[in-house]
């Protein structure tokens, strides 16, 4: 299955939802989405994680490679709905202390 990506913006905020598996085949797809809309002037970003299920090493490192480039640019990011299985997997990488993560969209777009 592929990743369905979204995006649109709230003010000045890019909200970018994911919908899939966000793996090796996935991580590609989302990180070229991130950066074309970052190099548009995109620095402000929740990602939607409602509808993901699953998360690999690769999807981690793309997140990785956002944070960076964000954080260069003054920027912030948001992580939303982490599902119980996801969350596990930022838990056990050590992720949770890099990232802010509200339990919905909207707590993200007042976190940001």
């Amino acid at each position: 299955m592929s990743m369905e990506i979204t995006n649109r913006f709230e003010n000045d905020v890019l909200v970018l939802g994911l919908d899939g598996r966000f793996d090796a085949h996935a991580a590609p797809q989302v990180e070229e989405t991130f950066t074309t809309l970052f190099s548009q002037g995109a620095t402000k970003v929740v990602v939607d994680f409602s509808a993901v299920g699953y998360l690999s090493s690769a999807g981690l490192r793309v997140l990785l490679v956002m944070i960076r480039k964000l954080k260069s640019a003054q920027g912030a990011i948001v992580l939303a709905g982490l599902q119980p299985h996801v969350k596990e997997v930022f838990d056990i990488s050590g992720f949770t202390d890099l990232f802010t993560i509200e339990g919905s969209v909207q707590e993200a777009l007042a976190a940001i």
